[in-house]
């Protein structure tokens, strides 16, 4: 992730915060410090619906592949083991996306 942005928006943004770098769009190519950022809400989600978690959603469809070898990492590294109702939603949101292709 390039900078600090104070928000992530859309895939694909081109809005005036985007432009001088107050907020960045999420990354089709999968930023793992944006999923970081995001995660640990470190910045606002702008990314979709207002679901809490919404930008999974968004990460998986945009970047299924990045976006699953992030979260197996953080499993890995047990970051994601105190977050037993994210871990179903993120394992879920991957599967799904990885099984639809």
């Amino acid at each position: 992730m390039i900078g600090n942005p104070h928000r992530i928006d859309p895939v694909g943004c081109g809005c005036t915060d985007c432009i001088t770098g107050w907020s960045q769009p999420l990354s089709s190519y999968g930023d793992p410090a944006q999923f970081h950022a995001l995660l640990h809400e470190e910045v606002q989600d702008a990314t979709g619906d207002g679901d809490r978690y919404g930008w999974m959603e968004a990460a998986a469809e945009h970047c299924p592949q990045r976006f699953a070898e992030w979260i197996a990492e953080e499993f890995r590294a047990k970051r994601l083991l105190s977050r037993q109702l994210l871990q179903a939603k993120a394992a879920a949101t991957v599967l799904g996306s990885l099984l639809d292709d």
